[in-house]
């Protein structure tokens, strides 16, 4: 069962990051991911990415989850499992190989560690299992495009041949929130108080998962852009797989929301989310245990110290 609420840990991850990718299917393009709500107030200007080919950086991208888990099942009785996570630190290593003409960049990145942070309050025995779960992720890299209006495609990522098929997953479903680091920005000129919605699908143990994220224009510079993000996420039955582990979702809603700064120029962006998710789901070719699960998670992006 700790597989299980580790996956959840790091599957749950992607839904509560602060950005948008493109929704399951053809690929889309920029105006189809963004619904304007409304333009924002004079003066109104262009939000675009500016990369650089050859720039380099280090990216932390750091979570914390609290899990009550409540099972039933009709041999092994009634139980309640509650898990506090500490905060586990990614280190990313971000870099812009070349830059096309039309300003789309083709980035590398690279997973350097995989840890519980060194200020966070945990004892021992937790902080070694936990190190040592997510020692798989060191040594996951790939590559995609960046887009100056803030999408992504080409995306490939590549596993150590060690990782398991379960992490697996769960890195797949990780890669959904860096799609999300580079929002999608209007094609036209926005101002102060201007509001898009992106609505994407995305995977969450194998499930279908209907998400709108709502952005609102705060602060805004020649250099950077400081957004609030409200999101929501929805998913009715239908069925789930873990591993071996399969079974039907019941219910799952998610609601967050934080505030996200967006340097035009670089490749690591400041975010903050916070989110409430709650899920039914049922484990057996016959719905034999049920499962309901609260989780609040905490998503923390910047550049590296």
């Amino acid at each position: 069962m700790r597989s299980l609420l580790i996956f959840l840990m790091i599957g749950c991850a992607s839904a509560p990051a602060p950005l948008a990718p493109p929704p399951v299917g053809a690929p889309a393009t920029p105006d189809e991911l963004v619904d304007v709500i409304g333009v924002g107030a004079q003066p109104r200007v262009p939000l675009r990415y500016r990369f650089v080919a050859g720039q380099t950086e280090l990216m932390d991208f750091e979570m914390t989850s609290a899990t009550t888990m409540s099972f039933a099942d009709p041999t092994l009785g009634d139980r309640t499992q509650h898990t506090d996570v500490p905060a586990i630190r990614t280190r990313i290593k971000m870099d812009v190989a070349s830059l096309d003409p039309n300003g789309d960049a083709h980035a590398r990145f690279s997973y350097l560690s995989t840890k519980v942070a060194p200020e966070a309050k945990v004892d021992a025995a937790m902080r070694e299992t936990l190190d040592a779960a997510m020692q798989q992720f060191v040594g996951v890299h790939g590559s995609m495009t960046l887009t100056p209006r803030g999408t992504s495609r080409d995306i490939d990522i590549q596993f150590p041949d060690a990782m398991t098929p379960a992490m697996r997953d769960s890195i797949n479903q990780t890669m959904e929130a860096m799609k999300r680091m580079y929002i999608a920005f209007p094609r036209d000129p926005v101002g102060i108080g201007a509001q898009w919605e992106i609505r994407a699908q995305l995977p969450v143990m194998g499930a279908t998962v209907e998400s709108v994220y709502r952005y609102t224009l705060v602060e805004a510079t020649p250099t950077w852009v400081k957004l609030s993000v409200v999101m929501l996420q929805t998913a009715e039955r239908q069925p789930i797989q873990h591993g071996m582990m399969k079974g039907n979702l019941a219910t799952l809603t998610t609601k967050g929301r934080g505030v996200a700064s967006i340097p035009f120029t670089k490749l690591a962006p400041t975010a903050k989310i916070d989110s409430s998710t709650d899920m039914a789901f049922t484990i057996g070719d016959h719905d034999e245990m049920k499962v309901s699960a609260t989780m609040q998670l905490g998503i923390l992006i910047r550049p590296a110290r």
